[in-house]
């Protein structure tokens, strides 16, 4: 996506007034203000122009500079009026800023002042850059029965839009002059988000704005989206979505990336965790269903986790997605440069006085986008325990024969969808569930089809993680441990050791550690680099975290089996 220009403009007046008293106290001359005026700046590729006008002004300086290389605060002005550089007074004159560096903050600033010693100050902040759009309108966000979207122009004189229902001939009808005639104006050469109230459930409808730049050239852009009855949409398409109350949601049945999924025919719910072990009847969501295109659902307004599943005709699951029904998670900026999301999937709490609502209920096998139960307690495959918390802790959908079961074989994808609730852990030792090729592929170091972070996030890396390892600090008796950077300190709870890749046994362990995937591959290079391969053998890589103090390993990459399920803690994009 291109990269929009914007300036924000804020005026900041200082006027100081001085009396000028003659000889008997009496002869008192009034202060004249200076007059300055700044327009908003007019973009040319690399290039920024403001036209500047002054009165009553006996001098007037400007001076500019990338935001990164200091603050407005420095330039008093006293010190831009003796620095600065000098500029024509009481009249209109433009000033040209060029060959600006690309997609890169500025800062103007300018300042006037006359016999009477009245000064006056701006301040402009602007991003310069190269090819961009003067007109960009984004996708109508639908809720309930209105819309929001931002509109963004450029060298602009005139916006305004109009919204109505889909019709061919009124599409036709709406030119560029009628729509800024007779349309809704919009704010020009900035960003501004726009809302749309009272539109009609289960209608289609079309959005058009149009502006006029400057120098005559006009621009229209026609937007098309549906008004569902009753239901909010969750946004983008990803395979977690966050539902942080209770309400009717829908969401589109698609891969992070838009892909259709073809064949679908039904919807429902695979299973939810429960509020208590005695629990019968999962008390998450109800009435799924899938209508017009979208998969849709009521939360009860109870937290916890549901997966939900796309059927085909036959009733064989074509893709399963999370539904996460928790408080809308924070971030924190980690030392690396990564911003991480405050919990791992399917945690309902980041506060580590909460326990085991901390911990990521959620776990996955590498590459595989379907989430299963965790736990917060050992299983032991020797005493035919495995999968026990998930029992314990899960309800299954009556109308369907889903249960947790693990399988010694390997699946493609489709295979593993088909099989939400079997975990597979390969064949002859591989401990790799999948089959066929490019295999190693699914999860990466951007954001693939098949990454199960909510939109807006990602898997994390090894990189993004950094020396965070070395700055932990444990909670009493080794029970998690605490990460702080900047004055913000971040969770890092226990008893998250993941199923294993053999069994599919969940471990806490004697000592609990944390363990999280991460979508770059990890470049074992020992055998490379002793002569005995001719390339370095990659492997799913997890982020080991012990929260005994000496215990190893201890590391922000690590090679691992793909089988294994471990959790994910996301990174904003």
């Amino acid at each position: 996506m291109k990269r929009y220009l914007f300036a924000t403009i804020i005026s900041i007046i200082t006027i100081f007034t001085g009396i000028l008293t003659g000889c008997n106290g009496n002869d008192s001359e009034p202060v004249v203000p200076t007059g300055l005026s700044v327009s908003a700046p007019i973009f040319n590729r690399n290039n920024v122009s403001f036209e500047i006008e002054t009165t009553n002004a006996t001098k007037c300086s400007y001076t500019y500079f990338r935001k990164s290389d200091g603050s407005a605060d420095g330039w008093t002005v006293d010190k831009l009026l003796m620095q600065g550089i000098g500029l024509m007074c009481n009249t209109k004159v433009t000033l040209q800023l060029k060959g600006l560096s690309n997609a890169t903050d500025y800062i103007l600033i300018v300042a006037a002042t006359n016999s009477s010693s009245a000064l006056e100050r701006y301040v402009v902040e602007f991003t310069a850059g190269c090819d961009h759009d003067h007109l960009d309108v984004s996708d109508p966000v639908v809720t309930a029965n209105k819309i929001k979207f931002d509109v963004m122009t450029r060298e602009t004189e005139a916006c305004s839009y109009v919204c109505f229902k889909r019709n061919a001939a009124d599409s036709a009808a709406w030119t560029v002059d009628k729509i800024l005639a007779q349309g809704t104006k919009v704010a020009v050469n900035t960003t501004v988000t726009v809302d749309v109230e009272g539109l009609d459930f289960n209608s289609d409808f079309t959005l058009m704005v149009a502006s006029r730049q400057y120098n005559g050239n006009t621009n229209i852009t026609a937007k098309n989206f549906t008004v569902y009855d009753k239901y909010t949409h969750l946004g983008a398409p990803a395979l977690t979505y966050i539902v942080p109350s209770a309400g009717d949601f829908m969401f589109d049945p698609k891969l992070s990336s838009g892909a259709e999924i073809a064949g679908i025919a039904t919807a429902d719910w695979i299973w939810a965790t429960k509020q208590t072990q005695d629990d019968t009847d999962q008390q998450i969501i109800k009435d799924v269903k899938y209508e017009n295109g979208r998969i849709c659902f009521t939360a009860t307004g109870l937290k916890g986790n549901a997966a939900v599943a796309a059927f085909n005709a036959d009733k064989t699951s074509l893709c399963v997605w999370l539904i996460w029904c928790t408080d809308q998670p924070g971030d924190m900026l980690f030392a690396s440069g990564a911003t991480f999301m405050d919990r791992a999937i399917g945690a309902t709490s980041a506060n580590p006085a909460d326990g085991d609502k901390t911990v990521g209920a959620i776990v996955y096998q590498w590459g595989r986008p379907v989430p299963f139960f965790g736990g917060y307690a050992d299983e032991w495959d020797s005493e035919g325990q495995t999968f026990e918390q998930a029992r314990l802790w899960t309800v299954m959908n009556p109308a369907y024969n889903y249960k947790w079961t693990v399988a010694k074989s390997a699946v493609d994808m489709a295979g593993s969808w088909a099989n939400p609730t079997t975990f597979y852990v390969g064949f002859k030792g591989s401990c790799m569930w999948f089959s066929g090729t490019n295999n190693l592929s699914m999860w990466g170091e951007t954001k693939t089809d098949y990454d199960p972070s909510p939109a807006g996030w990602r898997l994390s890396n090894g990189k993004d993680w950094g020396k965070m390892h070395a700055n932990l600090t444990p909670a009493a008796g080794n029970e998690g441990s605490t990460y702080t950077y900047n004055n913000k300190t971040a969770w890092i709870p226990p008893k998250s050791m993941g199923r294993d890749s053999e069994t599919g046994e969940y471990i806490v362990g004697a000592r609990p550690g944390t363990m999280y995937w991460n979508g770059k591959l990890y470049a074992d290079s020992l055998l490379f680099n002793m002569g005995l391969r001719p390339a370095p053998t990659f492997y799913p890589s997890r982020c080991i975290i012990q929260h005994t103090p000496g215990m190893v390993p201890n590391v922000p990459e690590a090679s691992a089996d793909a089988s294994a399920a471990y959790n994910v803690r996301c990174v904003k994009l």
